[in-house]
């Protein structure tokens, strides 16, 4: 079931992606708002390390907000870890973290997969076949 799930949302995603850049929106950029919109409803089967987490944030604010500021404000370690993340992916530009945060979005989908509760929500149908 988590497989034809994930794949059924590969198609939506890919047909989308078509339909939007023929409005004129570049395919990196299209493609990266609709895969940003999936991680944020993901539900990875096991739990990410600290440092893929880290590594999606850092690429997401790198292409959203291009470079980071040369000073943090923040004193929690967790913060401090993000900024950190961040100023790593300094001198990237936002396509190319666009691009790499696709990369770096799929390894992980295929890494940790998907809970099998949200496949079945998201296909009730297969829910009604077992």
């Amino acid at each position: 079931f988590q497989n034809n799930t994930y794949q059924q949302q590969q198609i939506q995603f890919h047909c989308s992606a078509m339909a939007n850049s023929m409005n004129g929106e570049s395919d990196v950029s299209l493609s990266f708002r609709q895969k940003a919109n999936f991680m944020r409803k993901w539900q990875p089967g096991s739990a990410p390390s600290n440092r893929d987490k880290l590594e999606l944030y850092a690429l997401h604010k790198q292409a959203i907000s291009g470079d980071a500021p040369e000073s943090l404000t923040t004193q929690s370690a967790a913060e401090r870890a993000k900024y950190q993340a961040w100023r790593n992916k300094s001198g990237l530009s936002q396509s190319e973290a666009m691009r790499l945060y696709l990369q770096e979005s799929e390894r992980q989908v295929r890494v940790y997969g998907h809970q099998q509760q949200s496949a079945l929500a998201d296909n009730p149908q297969a829910a009604n076949q077992r």
